[in-house]
């Protein structure tokens, strides 16, 4: 692979230290990975097939140029003041990695269904109220990480249960006032970042949740179902700056569950009480046990 920086001089586009674009440099088995575009307005980019990624800030391309579709793996642009996805994007069905972060995005296009090969969506910092059921369904059933953070967002279309595949997302700092149903039959889920929203309670639901690790900080929780001590994975659990009393801590989700790391700093008690309420004994042996595992661990990788 070769790794090039562009510059754009007197309305040209060209490449440092190897020439112009169409030049022999383009030619064999060598991908471009192009790591940096001065701040400038590009109209087009064409560098023919050999396209790996695009990475780059406050810029606008004209992609119709970029043709060779299993060449096209990842694609990052930053345009600030672009509220729309260039539809030429999604045209590009080899894509594996989409990344469109701090725009000023409020609309996802339906045809973004069509890539189907795409693993890392990521739309974080934008103005997305709302997400077509058209385009999180099996069309995406490759899906592994999406980031949808930092949006405007209150619900999800009952079809994102479709996203089977999916191992981490992320919905902090948006405007959901409970943990969305369609989230709790994604069986391969790992991380759920739900952090910075208006959640007020974890209602009986959350039992069906899999997930590893929940990210429930900076909401405004005052009530949790017993119910959580059933998630059949939950091994970290973040509950950090909600409205907690001690009595709202189910007594079996210290007692039966599989967490094995509990946050609950910034609520309305003190983590003095914390540690004597009933159940707190038989967590704490549960998170010493899995301690001493990752020491074990870090000592094995060490020698």
């Amino acid at each position: 692979m070769k790794i090039v920086e562009l510059e754009h001089q007197s309305g040209k586009l060209g490449i440092l230290i190897v020439g112009g674009i169409g030049s022999e440099y383009f030619k064999g088995d060598h991908g471009v990975f192009i790591t940096y575009i001065p701040n400038q307005t590009i109209k087009q980019l064409n560098i023919g097939d050999r396209l790996i990624e695009i990475s780059s800030a406050k810029n606008t391309y004209d992609l119709r140029f970029v043709t060779h579709n299993e060449a096209k793996k990842r694609i990052g642009l930053a345009c600030s003041d672009s509220q729309k996805i260039p539809p030429e994007i999604c045209s590009l069905s080899g894509l594996r990695t989409l990344s469109l972060n701090g725009n000023k995005i409020q609309l996802l296009p339906n045809d973004l269904r069509k890539l189907v090969n795409l693993k890392n969506l990521f739309l974080k910092y934008n103005q997305i109220e709302s997400l077509p059921s058209i385009i999180f369904t099996h069309h995406l059933s490759k899906l592994e990480i999406l980031q949808l953070n930092g949006n405007l967002l209150c619900s999800l279309p009952a079809s994102f249960s479709y996203l089977t595949t999916l191992k981490q997302l992320n919905l902090s700092k948006n405007n959901f006032l409970t943990i969305p149903r369609a989230i709790l039959y994604l069986s391969n889920l790992q991380v759920l970042d739900l952090s910075a929203n208006r959640i007020q309670e974890i209602n009986d639901d959350i039992e069906f949740l899999e997930v590893d690790e929940l990210n429930l900080n900076n909401n405004q929780i005052s009530q949790i179902s017993t119910n959580i001590s059933k998630c059949k994975r939950l091994k970290i659990l973040r509950l950090d700056n909600n409205k907690l009393k001690l009595e709202s801590i189910p007594t079996s989700l210290l007692k039966n569950s599989t967490v094995f790391q509990l946050s609950v700093n910034g609520n309305f008690f003190e983590e003095t009480q914390f540690q004597l309420i009933e159940g707190y004994d038989d967590y704490e042996r549960r998170y010493t046990t899995n301690q001493r595992k990752r020491d074990a661990t870090a000592i094995l990788l060490l020698n």
